[in-house]
């Protein structure tokens, strides 16, 4: 995903979803830690590196955007513990659409 693609794709996100500043942040923080780590980016490496917030009201924000179907969770294959956070399936749909575009 190109750059200009990530900004519009958050804008297009903040207005359909009525999205505070902080949930933006976080849903970025979590898309660039993807692109950077190869997809492997487990929810403790967000709770722990995300500054804005604590780690209560970051796992609440995590909890809210799950919901939303903008993040979603997979089991880590190399260790079963640990689950690994992605982009979820309606955040998938408005990058597809806004590169169809």
């Amino acid at each position: 995903m190109k750059l200009l693609n990530l900004v519009a794709t958050l804008n297009m996100v903040r207005k359909t979803y009525k999205l505070e500043p902080v949930h933006l942040e976080l849903l970025n923080e979590v898309v660039l830690a993807n692109k950077h780590l190869d997809g492997k980016v487990t929810i403790m490496q967000i709770l722990e590196g995300f500054p804005l917030t604590s780690q209560a009201t970051t796992h609440k924000n995590l909890q809210m955007l799950l919901k939303k179907k903008l993040l979603t969770t997979v089991n880590n294959p190399d260790d079963g513990r640990v689950k690994l956070i992605r982009t979820g399936v309606k955040f998938t749909e408005l990058v597809g659409n806004l590169e169809a575009v």
